[in-house]
C-alpha cells in the first residue's frame, strides 16, 4: 500500500518529473515497487519516470475516482 506521500510523488512524477528529487525516499520506495524508474535526461541529469505499472496504477485510480464522484452529481 502506498503512503499519501508516495502517491503524491507518483502524481508529481506523472505531471512534472523535473520537480521531483530522484534520490528522495519516496522515489526509492516507488522504484522498489516498480512504479518508477530513474533515467538520464537529455542533459545527463537523473529523472524519475513512470513505468508501465505506475501508469496503469494511476489510470485505475482515475477510473475509480471518476466513478465514485459521479455518484455525487
Amino acid at each position: 500500500m502506498l503512503s499519501p506521500h508516495e502517491l503524491s510523488t507518483l502524481l508529481l512524477i506523472q505531471h512534472s518529473p523535473s520537480q521531483v528529487e530522484p534520490r528522495c525516499s519516496d522515489v526509492a520506495s516507488l522504484e522498489h515497487e516498480h512504479l518508477v524508474r530513474i533515467e538520464a535526461s537529455t542533459n545527463g541529469q537523473a529523472m524519475p519516470r513512470l513505468t508501465s505499472q505506475g501508469s496503469e496504477l494511476l489510470q485505475q485510480l482515475h477510473r475509480f475516482c471518476t466513478r465514485q464522484f459521479a455518484d455525487y452529481r
